[in-house]
């Protein structure tokens, strides 16, 4: 939902301020591996234990969507928390099933 609203603010944007702008629209949070295991464990009421592994040349340890150009060009803020959207996904895939035969 983030990723539609920050569109649509874009199409009807004025074109001169945003026009071959690159913006990143994301909920503004940095989410961890961890947490994100922490949110499936609960929304899932699993128990999945991480097996951790020492880290590879090139791992990012930590990032974040600067999402500030989006909030001073477009006016942007997220609509949906990490944990909704994330509740969300879920949801909608409970609804409607991968079917794994041809």
């Amino acid at each position: 939902e983030n990723i539609i609203h920050g569109n649509l603010l874009a199409c009807t944007a004025d074109r001169d301020r945003v026009a071959g702008e690159v913006i990143n629209v994301a909920c503004g949070d940095s989410i961890s591996l961890l947490d994100l295991v922490d949110a499936l464990n609960e929304l899932l009421h699993t128990s999945i234990t991480p097996t951790f592994a020492p880290p590879r040349k090139g791992d990012v340890k930590r990032s974040r969507a600067a999402i500030g150009k989006a909030q001073k060009k477009l006016d942007y803020q997220p609509v949906v928390s990490f944990a909704e959207g994330l509740a969300r996904t879920l949801e909608w895939f409970r609804e409607n099933p991968v079917s794994t035969q041809s």
